[in-house]
């Protein structure tokens, strides 16, 4: 059996979606039984803001006979020839379609290398999955892994209140205009509150509480916090980033056009109206929140994770 690693940056202080994702994916093989650890180059302490039972790697010595590493898109370029020269077998995990191109501290022709020279490329959405055959056509499609995030258990509707919540740091000034514009339309009792630089558990418990998230995502791969509003119950109204479009779907979600903030207002305050009249305690709404928990939950991940594993399994039988 291969032993995978994640290559991972630390977050430790600013909440980080992908980070979670890397960590989940790691615990969840792990306890299928599958050797796989995550590697933090350079750092080893652990983030805070999240819970990780995944095994931590401290060693960088890599044998080409078994191990199998998983970079993430930032680090393509930067460790990506160092594997490929030295026989190892590696992925990219793209969580994000929209880097696909964006070298960062390597040269451009270290990532395309990076990209062509992969033996898996593992995708976080279908939107990921389009951007990388787009940026990368010589890479045969069946090269692309599509895998899937789960929502932690934390995130379910609680006891909910007249509260709409947000997360303002992907567009900040998206979310200070429309603040601006709605908080002296808000009717009596219904506030307004910004979550930021908050740890799990106290995000989850915001969105409990939390009638309407508004989603400011902008060139997201996957979209991680309106599909944890949503699965808290909440109705969630605003930007898809288009990755988020795969889940995007009435009656739990209602999109909005990037920077169309006119049809954000309209649409937060008819929102609201639909909150009041009773649209969280209705059959669909509840229906819709069960579908997504089924679509991402726990087996779900797992059984793509594991299909990724077999694949990667093929290739040193090869």
């Amino acid at each position: 059996m291969i032993a995978i690693t994640y290559f991972c940056p630390v977050a430790k202080k600013h909440p980080i979606g992908g980070v979670k994702v890397i960590h989940q994916h790691a615990e969840a093989l792990a306890n299928a039984g599958v050797e796989c650890f995550v590697l933090q180059p350079g750092n080893q302490d652990q983030t805070s803001w999240f819970e990780s039972r995944a095994r931590i790697r401290t060693s960088d010595a890599f044998n080409p006979k078994k191990d199998f590493v998983v970079l993430p898109e930032v680090w393509a370029g930067k460790f990506g020839r160092q594997f490929y020269e030295h026989g190892i077998k590696y992925a990219v995990f793209v969580q994000n379609g929209y880097k696909v191109c964006d070298a960062f501290d390597s040269t451009p022709s270290d990532l395309e290398a990076a990209y062509t020279n992969a033996a898996l490329i593992l995708s976080i959405s279908d939107d990921t999955s389009a951007m990388i055959a787009l940026a990368y056509p010589e890479i045969p499609i069946e090269r692309i892994v599509r895998v899937v995030p789960r929502v932690s258990d934390q995130f379910a509707p609680g006891l909910k209140s007249k509260t709409i919540s947000f997360m303002p740091r992907k567009l900040p000034d998206h979310a200070n205009l429309l603040r601006q514009f709605l908080e002296h339309r808000l009717p009596p009792e219904w506030k307004m509150i910004s979550i930021h630089k908050q740890d799990e558990a106290a995000v989850a418990d915001t969105l409990a509480r939390s009638s309407i998230f508004l989603s400011f995502c902008d060139q997201e791969g996957f979209g991680l916090p309106p599909l944890e509003a949503a699965m808290s119950g909440a109705l969630v109204v605003g930007y898809t980033g288009q990755g988020a479009n795969e889940y995007f779907q009435a009656p739990n979600f209602r999109a909005i056009e990037n920077g169309n903030f006119r049809s954000f207002i309209e649409e937060t305050l008819r929102a609201i109206e639909d909150v009041d009249a009773g649209l969280l305690q209705t059959a669909a709404f509840e229906a819709g929140v069960r579908n997504l928990k089924a679509r991402y939950s726990r087996e779900s991940e797992l059984d793509h994770l594991l299909a990724f594993v077999r694949k990667a399994q093929e290739l040193y039988r090869s």
